[in-house]
């Protein structure tokens, strides 16, 4: 197959998990002999050459979180619909997969549609649910604009402009993305963007992935369980005060060798809170909040002892759980949301009521005295990720259902 993808960000620019997602499927399909483009923003890094010649860094983004005005949108608009058409009529692509979208315009969708090509949206978050917010084209025609634009936007209406404007670079309804033909990382968050109002029948769930280079060969051999990793957005979605009070409870029983390491960023103000809580509650020598990059956060997973994960939130997909469950990391965790689709309690983790940092206690605790259980769990978390969640499975499921779609539009 010739296939397109098109992204706001693509490594090694990248600030969030989905647009690592895309290239790890992008590098598995070119292994299987399919032809990869990739259309992105130009956000890249600094003195980091970019050889990969297959990606195009040409789109422009809209980053603004309210519309700004209109000469640079319909700039942006114009230069990202030439960008897509070029790529369409040099080499005709049999599908194209649209993946992260905040800050594009959703009339490349649209005129993707139009091209008569086939249309295939990756969901790995919540961007369907969030393009009236994040599109800032749609955001200009229907959203709350400071005085000038709306006068401007009057105009162009009383004088059938935005007809003309309009048939070029569409703005349709949200329920009109063709979610029919997509594919959802989690359940959880398919059923989030069913209640928003979207189509999506029985699309397929295909979760994230892991790298070879991210499945460590050998066990790490554990002698003695107790120091504990937890990683993510320090917010109260993610709640790590549940985490750090957990600590607090096995150190009031006594159980003086469990250590806690806290790897995320938040609102200084939420960060703020946390260190407060660890001063005051005198945990300084037992729970540390610190930063750390995702390229080095992925190496922590060996080297600790028991993964926690005490989210409240229903994330679109646990990708610290998959990464721990990969490094046989036995793990800890509420099952919110996708939890669920990833987690087996008993099988292949231990599982607490969510917010209950006394029932988290009494799982690490039973953890540390039951090597046997530590080692069971351990062993199927990893087998589940060799024969569900490798980079190698995921892609030969989207391949699958890429053909299937070609085939579909051949019939």
């Amino acid at each position: 197959m010739k296939l397109l993808h098109i992204t706001n960000f693509y490594p090694p620019y990248a600030v969030g998990q989905a647009e690592r997602q895309c290239r790890l499927v992008v590098n598995e399909l070119a292994a299987r002999g399919h032809f990869n483009r990739v259309l992105t923003s130009t956000y890249s890094l600094p003195n980091i050459p970019d050889r990969e010649r297959f990606v195009g860094r040409v789109l422009r983004l809209g980053l603004r979180t309210t519309p700004g005005s209109y000469s640079p949108l319909i700039w942006a608009e114009r230069l990202n619909r030439r960008a897509l058409l070029d790529e369409l009529e040099e080499v005709y692509s049999d599908v194209v997969v649209f993946w992260g979208m905040a800050g594009l315009s959703n009339s490349l969708i649209w005129e993707a549609q139009r091209s008569g090509v086939c249309v295939v949206l990756a969901v790995l978050d919540h961007w369907p649910r969030m393009r009236l917010r994040e599109d800032p084209w749609m955001q200009w025609w229907t959203g709350s604009l400071a005085l000038p634009q709306r006068i401007l936007r009057r105009m162009m209406r009383a004088l059938l402009v935005d007809r003309l404007v309009l048939a070029q670079y569409p703005v349709r309804a949200m329920t009109d993305l063709p979610t029919d033909t997509a594919f959802y990382a989690s359940r959880a968050l398919r059923d989030s963007i069913r209640s928003s109002g979207f189509s999506v029948g029985d699309s397929p769930i295909i979760p994230y992935c892991v790298g070879r280079d991210e499945i460590p060969g050998q066990p790490q051999r554990r002698d003695e369980l107790r120091r504990l990793l937890w990683i993510g957005h320090l917010d109260t979605d993610r709640d790590p005060m549940t985490a750090i009070q957990a600590i607090q409870e096995l150190r009031h029983s006594g159980q003086l060798q469990f250590t806690l390491d806290i790897f995320g960023r938040g609102e200084v103000a939420f960060e703020g809170r946390l260190h407060d809580y660890v001063r005051d509650a005198q945990l300084g020598g037992a729970v540390t909040v610190r930063h750390a990059s995702v390229e080095e956060m992925v190496s922590l997973f060996p080297t600790y002892d028991i993964f926690l994960f005490s989210a409240r939130y229903p994330e679109p997909f646990p990708m610290g759980i998959l990464r721990a469950m990969a490094a046989r990391l036995p793990v800890v965790s509420t099952l919110e949301g996708s939890c669920a689709d990833l987690l087996s309690p008993g099988e292949n983790c231990a599982a607490f009521r969510t917010g209950d940092p006394v029932e988290c206690a009494s799982k690490i605790r039973a953890l540390a005295a039951n090597r046997g259980l530590v080692d069971r769990i351990a062993e199927n978390a990893y087998r589940d990720v060799l024969d569900n969640y490798s980079a190698v499975i995921v892609a030969g499921r989207i391949e699958k259902l890429l053909l299937d779609v070609v085939r579909a539009k051949s019939r």
